[in-house]
């Protein structure tokens, strides 16, 4: 699942043919016409074969269609290109959670949050799998990091980290690794 809000924005200027493949693709993936976006993005790539972004929005496709080894083959490729692509490690998060190997995800997630410190879904969904494992301090140490990034209203992730930081605070608070240290000796 992509990012509520993972859009392309446009700088003001002109959209290069590539681009506008790409932009035609994200509107056909988000209608659910998965062939379409694919055959949009395979264009892109032939014309554009250096275009990390290219082969992680293509890898994403292939991914949702349960493609997994061709998925994974355009994300290596697309971090060789342009490591910057969190897009490919939020990907990798989600199928580690989706299989509970919530460490993984967690790896993951930081990974993503190396290059794209500014997403707050990344720590959202950081937030979440802190909350599964109960780690209340982490959990509620990321859910506040996303709510400093988002709007304070009008935005559908800030409401979601709002609900999510009433359901962490209700997780008894951590142990005292000091207390337990004592308990076992």
């Amino acid at each position: 699942m992509l990012p509520q809000d993972y859009k392309r924005v446009s700088q003001g200027g002109i959209l290069s043919t590539v681009e506008r493949y790409l932009e035609r693709a994200l509107d056909a993936f988000s209608k659910k016409k998965y062939d379409d976006a694919f055959d949009d993005l395979e264009e892109a790539i032939r014309l554009e074969r250096r275009n990390g972004e290219l082969y992680a929005t293509r890898g994403y496709i292939l991914f949702e269609q349960g493609d997994t080894e061709a998925a994974e083959a355009d994300f290596e490729k697309a971090l060789k290109l342009d490591p910057s692509q969190w897009i490919v490690h939020y990907v990798r998060a989600n199928s580690s959670f989706q299989n509970n190997d919530l460490d993984k995800a967690l790896e993951h997630l930081a990974a993503a949050l190396q290059v794209a410190p500014y997403r707050p879904e990344l720590r959202i969904y950081s937030a979440i799998i802190f909350f599964k494992q109960q780690k209340k301090q982490f959990a509620l140490q990321e859910i506040e990091a996303a709510l400093e990034l988002l709007p304070p209203k009008g935005n559908k992730n800030t409401s979601l980290a709002k609900n999510w930081r009433k359901e962490i605070k209700k997780l008894p608070d951590d142990p005292d690794p000091e207390s337990t240290e004592q308990d076992e000796t």
